[in-house]
């Protein structure tokens, strides 16, 4: 039975080849692209899910909340103080960023010491609480020993190659924690699937050593992170209700900042979500808009086999009725139908697996990632025999119970009812182009705010600003000097205009970030503020806009006292007028810094962030980067800064970017987003043309008698045409009246988390509209126009 079956259903296919390859292929495009988006949804969904303890883990977010402003807040304190006051937790990890010029005492070779900046320094149970695994040493207590270092396996080799690192000594210059310590263990490189990004883990019991924290003078604005591991049988709810109690101890002494606090248990697998402390649940938007684009897409492919479908069912009219006649009971048909449609989704995924593999390098180029199709994982094949069952069922369940309940009667002499058959099939293209249509303008919209971001600018002179990261291998000792030297070598160069160094440049934020008040201001009304350090020469280097007051005077040390604030900061910390906030003082780290001069408002970080109070303070040489203003051939230029760079700096690498360029790769992740969305929207609208060229034949085909007959009666060729294409151009202007709400909606949605946003006009709905009419009337009149040319005596002759 099976087998008649199945010998039926190819020679269905063989019979309408055309019906068969526009199935198969609009099948295996939708099912290749949700493939691809699933592989990426995969890698998005699987962030921290490799540690054991992942559901019992949290990283506290502390916070306080002045005038509506939240600030990161929670010291080396907090941790221990949960752990005492809350039994539920069993254990807690603090961890704190360092730097340091490493080097191997043992090492041969010109090149022994590095700068590292990927190092956390972290409580000892911290490789017990997260699933990073040990390779070689100590796997139970690693960083035990206070003079104990872990490292990464890429780390390890860098430093030893092939030997044993274990017992191995690494000499740490600088940092937080300088010293000599002892290779205790050695793990897997950090995998990309997590928020954690370090080289090097360090215990903290130096750290917490040092004056400022073991005076106890902790402030609580000291870029400590606190994870907690709660017990297995505890209950989180139970542990937040004692949160409002935990505060009023905790606070203290703080109390006296008029400050509302907060402190959440963010969940470890939430993290990668809301990374930004300030912008909860930020990028999980995105992965539901790529659940919605695979929903979109995937519904389109299977639109187009039920509407194929249904349009042939005048042509297997017959064929149902005499099997009807004959004893075929309406059961076997359906089984019939949907075998039918078992085929074609097979066809159509073993396709898509194919199609995947040939996308998905272009995917990885987008996003710059490293996704693959593993055949050997059990997930694809489970992903993908869900898809084949799923588009079986739902493309061939309707076409089966439709055909297979005609009246035997009209279906022999071909007068059946069509039972609805074609207003659900505008019904299902109105849809099709609705979702057509959210997707381009989807992109439109995506594609005119990155432009607008960019077009915004940052408020700098960032043309022609070659950026060199500072030495970091040399001697502190003498390195002002040598920069000095480096700087003025650079200006007697032609194709320089300026040079300056600083700790840290636009585009990179600011080097430290803290409460600060204007002095004679209560505690309370504090705020926080960013401030970075920059020679004299930086003002002028980047052509920032002098609006009150002046910049630093070369050589004169009685202004290093003296800072120069924005305009943002003149608001926020209430210094007056801009004229005014020149005989005002600010306190920062209990120091009092007097306002040399006000610049007007600039993008020191991405046009994605507002505007934040910033303070310049002047140093003699800051060493961290050098901004060079170049004015002559690039190439050149940067051939020559190298041999001057190599000739002060020997030991470091000559390592550059351009300010433009750094500024734009800010909007990657809304580049990569616009491509995607570029990209899906296009395979949306092929699948969505090839079955309106689907339909649009079948319809002409039925129809050739009838223009044949307007044709001898005088009808014209474009006559024809109008009058074929009309019953196609009525849903997709539904379909287009549908969509704009959503679109607008969702473009609005998706705007506001842009401080700085373009505003939504007509053109961003009415060029995709046009654009997408333009395309599916080109569709359409492929088959109209080669409809309305035929020879009018071959199709009436046979009457």
């Amino acid at each position: 039975m099976f087998y008649n079956y199945f010998k039926i259903t190819f020679r269905n296919l063989l019979r309408r080849k055309a019906y068969a390859i526009i199935n198969i292929f609009g099948l295996a495009i939708g099912l290749s692209v949700c493939l691809v988006i699933w592989k990426y949804l995969d890698f998005e969904t699987s962030f921290e899910k490799f540690n054991i303890k992942a559901d019992r883990l949290y990283r506290i977010v502390s916070s306080l909340y002045t005038d509506g402003a939240k600030e990161q807040w929670g010291g080396n304190d907090l941790g221990p103080s949960l752990q005492a006051q809350l039994p539920e937790i069993k254990h807690f990890a603090r961890t704190h960023g360092n730097n340091a010029l490493v080097s191997n005492p043992a090492a041969t070779g010109s090149r022994k010491s590095f700068r590292e900046k990927n190092m956390i320094i972290a409580d000892p149970v911290f490789l017990e609480m997260f699933s990073f695994k040990v390779l070689k040493g100590n796997a139970v207590k690693p960083l035990q020993d206070p003079y104990s270092i872990v490292l990464t396996s890429s780390i390890a080799k860098k430093y030893f190659g092939k030997e044993d690192p274990i017992g191995k000594k690494l000499n740490l210059a600088e940092g937080n924690i300088p010293g000599e310590y002892i290779v205790t263990a050695v793990i897997e490189d950090v995998p990309a699937n997590t928020h954690f990004k370090f080289d090097f883990i360090l215990p903290i019991h130096h750290l917490l050593q040092i004056n400022f924290f073991k005076n106890g003078n902790n402030n609580r604005w000291d870029n400590f992170f606190t994870y907690v591991e709660r017990y297995e049988r505890s209950d989180i709810r139970s542990l937040e209700s004692k949160i409002p109690a935990f505060i009023k101890t905790y606070r203290g002494n703080d109390k006296a900042i008029n400050a509302a606090a907060s402190l959440e248990f963010q969940p470890l697998l939430d993290i990668h979500y809301s990374p930004d402390l300030n912008r909860p649940g930020s990028q999980l938007n995105t992965v539901y808009f790529f659940e919605l684009i695979a929903v979109f897409i995937l519904a389109i492919a299977w639109i187009n086999y039920i509407n194929l479908s249904t349009a042939r069912a005048t042509e297997r009219a017959r064929e149902v009725g005499i099997k009807k006649a004959i004893g075929v009971s309406r059961k076997q048909l359906i089984v019939q139908f949907i075998l039918e449609s078992f085929l074609i989704n097979l066809l159509g995924v073993a396709l898509a697996i194919v199609l995947a593999v040939i996308l998905l390098p272009t995917i990885n180029e987008i996003i710059s990632g490293n996704l693959v199709l593993d055949f050997a994982e059990p997930q694809l094949w489970i992903v993908a025999t869900a898809l084949f069952f799923m588009g079986s069922l739902a493309s061939g369940a309707y076409p089966a119970f439709i055909m297979s309940s005609f009246k035997t009667t009209e279906m022999i002499k071909g007068k059946f009812a069509r039972r609805g058959n074609f207003s659900l099939r505008n019904g299902l293209v109105v849809f099709q182009f609705a979702a057509s249509l959210l997707l381009l303008v989807g992109t439109f919209v995506v594609y005119r705010q990155v432009k607008f971001m960019q077009a915004e600018g940052t408020g700098l002179d960032t043309h022609q600003m070659l950026i060199v990261k500072g030495p970091e291998v040399v001697a502190r000792q003498g390195l002002e000097k040598k920069i000095s030297a480096f700087k003025n070598n650079l200006l007697q160069q032609s194709f320089v205009s300026n040079v300056s160094a600083s700790f840290s440049v636009p585009g990179t934020g600011a080097y430290w970030s803290m409460r600060m008040q204007r002095l004679g201001a209560s505690p309370e009304e504090g705020q926080v503020g960013e401030i970075t350090w920059v020679d004299v020469d930086f003002i002028k280097t980047y052509s920032i806009r002098m609006i009150a007051g002046k910049s630093w005077t070369p050589g004169v040390k009685s202004e290093e006292k003296f800072v120069i604030v924005n305009e943002e900061a003149v608001k926020v910390f209430g210094l007056g007028t801009n004229e005014g906030a020149l005989h005002q003082r600010i306190l920062f780290n209990h120091d009092t810094l007097g306002v040399l001069g006000v610049i007007k408002n600039h993008h020191w970080n991405s046009v994605k962030k507002p505007y934040s109070p910033l303070l310049l303070g002047v140093e003699d040489i800051p060493s961290q980067t050098i901004s060079i203003r170049l004015n002559g051939n690039i190439h050149e230029a940067i051939q020559q800064i190298e041999h001057e760079y190599r000739r002060f700096f020997p030991s470091d690498q000559f390592s550059y970017y351009f300010l433009d360029d750094f500024f734009n790769a800010q909007y990657k992740s809304e580049e990569q987003f616009t491509k995607l969305f570029s990209l899906f929207s296009i395979f949306a609208i092929l699948i969505a043309c090839l079955g309106l060229w689907g339909l649009a034949s079948f319809t002409t085909i039925h129809r050739l008698k009838e223009i044949s007959i307007r044709k001898v009666l005088g009808a014209s060729v474009r006559s024809i045409c109008f009058l074929l294409s009309k019953q196609f151009l009525k849903p997709l202007m539904i379909g287009c009246v549908v969509a704009v709400p959503v679109g607008w909606y969702a473009s609005n949605l998706w705007l506001t988390d842009f401080p700085y946003r373009m505003e939504l006009t007509a053109d961003l709905f009415a060029l995709p509209i046009a654009l997408l009419i333009a395309i599916a009337l080109a569709t359409v009149s492929i088959q109209t126009i080669k409809a309305s040319l035929t020879d009018p005596v071959k199709n009436i002759k046979s009457e």
